[in-house]
């Protein structure tokens, strides 16, 4: 297979030149963008389809369309289907920003809890939704074991 296609590509997340390389991220909108955000009120339960059938969760982030004015925003992943919690820090927004790239806590991904397998059942969960935000989205990367 020639290196210039198929899965030797890599995102720019990962050290490689492609945009979004040979597994694109997972976005999920959770609150519309004049939905408040709210603690409980939008968990979202997917099944793992075929396709990522042995990937691992590398990274998430988190945006919203309006900033909180006073808290913090925090979301958690789980494997359900594993009984899990797929990050040991919570993704966060702090309060006045817009994305989790922004904030002092960066989440991070629980590496003995990422694998996830086809017909997994994963839960994104707010556990802290700030004050006054709207329009919670969650980015999730996957990529295969080793990388």
């Amino acid at each position: 297979m020639s290196s210039y296609h198929g899965w030797v590509h890599r995102p720019k997340w990962m050290g490689g030149t492609d945009p979004l390389g040979p597994f694109p991220p997972y976005h999920i909108k959770l609150f519309s963008d004049t939905q408040l955000v709210l603690v409980g009120a939008q968990d979202y339960t997917f099944a793992v389809p075929f396709d990522m059938d042995g990937l691992r969760l590398k990274r998430v982030e988190i945006d919203v369309t309006t900033v909180s004015s006073g808290g913090d925003i925090t979301v958690q992943v789980g494997n359900l289907t594993q009984a899990v919690n797929m990050l040991s820090t919570e993704a966060q927004i702090d309060a006045g920003d817009y994305h989790s790239a922004d904030s002092g806590t960066p989440a991070v991904v629980n590496t003995s809890n990422n694998q996830v397998f086809h017909k997994d059942r994963l839960q994104v969960q707010i556990t802290a939704a700030g004050s006054g935000a709207m329009g919670l989205a969650i980015i999730l990367f996957f990529a295969p074991v080793g990388d």
